[in-house]
């Protein structure tokens, strides 16, 4: 899926599919410990075109759903079941989402001008907040919206907190830290992590072997940056420093846009792409 510009703004060779041990140096092991990720799951949400997905804390995945006849916020379970759809009722399609609570995530709805607001336990919208954007990122009441070259910092009651303008790109996806002090981006046509501090200044970008078209962006519970590619099928995680990396997933099929997310409780890694969705769980191996 191309990104959708908008101008107006305020008124988120097939290989085998286990944990791989590629790095730039022995840095996936620790104690005589070794991680992996191994495939659990994988499932076809058929009629649906991921274009974003996050899991809430209870395991409930939720996706934004761009698809080009009816758009929705899709819900299901881990497993590919108990699947409900939250449509906008005027045809705005999610673009981009994030998780805001144990209850609800924040929509981007580019097409429509608007950020939109949905409580996912009860399956439905609970308000809208004019603002055009793409990319979108929640962080602890406030939230960022990116419109063409700038990223927008909001709080949840519409107050602006200013802005955020990378020097020389613009961001095809991207993630925050907590405190929002650094943002990860990935960028088109360049195949690098970039991280920037919350003034738009880059600390640094970074290229891994074998990460191709790199697109979704994720981090886990102790920091680490996961970046899932498309033209390479891979997925590496990065030290909140850039370095050392390493390739963990090698993903079984072509990938078009394939976006990420991590679940903490389960220690599993959730990729969306198309209508498929790959869950990879965590392992720990001891010597």
């Amino acid at each position: 899926m191309e990104n959708t510009e908008t101008s107006d703004v305020c008124s988120k060779n097939e290989e085998p599919h286990l944990g791989m041990s590629e790095s730039n140096e022995d840095n996936d092991r620790t104690d005589d410990v070794r991680i992996h990720f191994d495939s659990t799951t994988t499932f076809t949400l058929h009629n649906t075109d991921i274009n974003d997905i996050k899991v809430m804390k209870d395991g409930t995945i939720v996706i934004a759903d761009y698809h080009w006849q009816h758009g929705a916020v899709v819900t299901c379970d881990m497993q590919g079941q108990n699947v409900r759809r939250i449509e906008e009722p005027s045809g705005g399609r999610p673009f981009r989402l994030d998780v805001m609570d144990d209850d609800n995530v924040v929509v981007s709805l580019p097409d429509k001008g608007d950020i939109m607001f949905v409580d996912v336990k009860r399956g439905v919208i609970t308000g809208y907040m004019g603002c055009t954007g793409t990319n979108i990122v929640y962080r602890y009441g406030d939230i960022y919206i990116q419109s063409n070259d700038i990223i927008y910092k909001i709080r949840k009651g519409g107050q602006s907190l200013g802005t955020i303008t990378p020097f020389d790109f613009r961001p095809l996806y991207f993630s925050a830290t907590d405190n929002g002090g650094l943002i990860y981006c990935t960028v088109r046509d360049r195949n690098e992590l970039i991280c920037m501090d919350n003034r738009g200044v880059t600390q640094y970008g970074i290229t891994a072997p074998l990460m191709t078209s790199p697109h979704g962006i994720t981090i886990d519970d102790e920091w680490f940056i996961y970046v899932v590619s498309a033209k390479s099928q891979n997925v590496h995680r990065f030290h909140e420093r850039g370095i050392p990396f390493q390739r963990i997933i090698s993903l079984p099929s072509k990938l078009k846009s394939p976006t990420i997310c991590f679940h903490s409780d389960s220690k599993s890694m959730i990729i969306g792409d198309k209508d498929k969705v790959f869950i990879y769980k965590k392992e720990l191996e001891f010597y």
